[in-house]
C-alpha cells in the first residue's frame, strides 16, 4: 500500500510539473504583465521569445519573456 502511495504522489508531481511548463498564448502573457500594472503597448514574437512593449511607472519598458511567460528581460527602455 505504500509503494502504491508513493507512486501516486510522483505521478502528481511529474503531472504539476508538466502543467507548469505549459505554453501560453502572446495575450496570456500580455494579461500577467498588465497584472502586474505594467500597460503593453505593443507586442510581437521575435527571435523565439515574446517581446514587448510596456509603460509603467511613467517609464517605457522592454520585457522579454519565454513562452511560459517566464520573464527573461525586464528594463527601463532608454
Amino acid at each position: 500500500m505504500r509503494n502504491a502511495l508513493l507512486a501516486f504522489v510522483s505521478l502528481l508531481t511529474l503531472h504539476g510539473m508538466f502543467a507548469q511548463a505549459q505554453t501560453l498564448s502572446l495575450d496570456a502573457c500580455a494579461r500577467q504583465l498588465e497584472d502586474q500594472g505594467f500597460r503593453v503597448v505593443d507586442r510581437e514574437l521575435e527571435e523565439g521569445l515574446y517581446e514587448f512593449e510596456a509603460l509603467k511607472g511613467g517609464q517605457e519598458w522592454e520585457i522579454k519573456t519565454d513562452f511560459t511567460c517566464k520573464v527573461l528581460l525586464k528594463r527601463v527602455d532608454d
